[in-house]
């Protein structure tokens, strides 16, 4: 019923972001989600089949934006950089080196980190809990362990990451 997006990417988009005061709930998303296709988009990924939470792409500086200053959640910029994506140039983010180090055939920390930024932008809420977490990031051919492992390894390897609640938050 959501294609081509996945259903937890319009869940966050309708239910978490849509809650902050500055995100005009339709403007704001498809102008965010005009930049995640225009990204997707040029990167022209095979195996692509639906837009995930992790098509947020927060390297994009447009993205970046979106999420964090027009949304007066400046501080979040520092999350961004540090541990999940750096700026393009820039030594790469804690998600990143963790995806570099693992030898994994996509990107699973950075994908999770990701995930778990964009149900962090609301305040008051306790995060992503990991099934939920893994329903998110997981496409077809994935295998779920490995995800998990790396989201441990996310777990050690993040400055802002808090795993406190039994759930995932920045």
């Amino acid at each position: 019923a959501s294609f081509p997006f996945h259903p937890e990417l319009i869940k966050v988009l309708d239910s978490k972001l849509s809650t902050i005061p500055n995100f005009q709930r339709t403007r704001g998303a498809l102008r965010l989600l005009a930049h995640v296709i225009r990204g997707l988009w040029e990167k022209r990924e095979s195996g692509v089949f639906v837009i995930h939470l992790h098509g947020v792409d927060l390297a994009r500086p447009e993205i970046a934006q979106e999420l964090t200053s027009r949304l007066d959640r400046s501080a979040f910029e520092s999350v961004i950089r540090a541990d999940i994506a750096a700026a393009p140039g820039a030594l790469a983010a804690h998600a990143q080196r963790t995806d570099t180090e693992s030898g994994a055939p996509h990107p699973y920390a950075e994908r999770a980190a990701t995930a778990i930024f964009l149900h962090s932008l609301t305040a008051g809420v306790p995060g992503v809990p990991l099934a939920e977490l893994l329903a998110s990031v997981l496409t077809p051919g994935d295998d779920p362990a490995v995800v998990h492992r790396l989201i441990g390894k996310l777990e050690e390897a993040a400055w802002y990451l808090d795993t406190s609640a039994a759930s995932y938050r920045f």
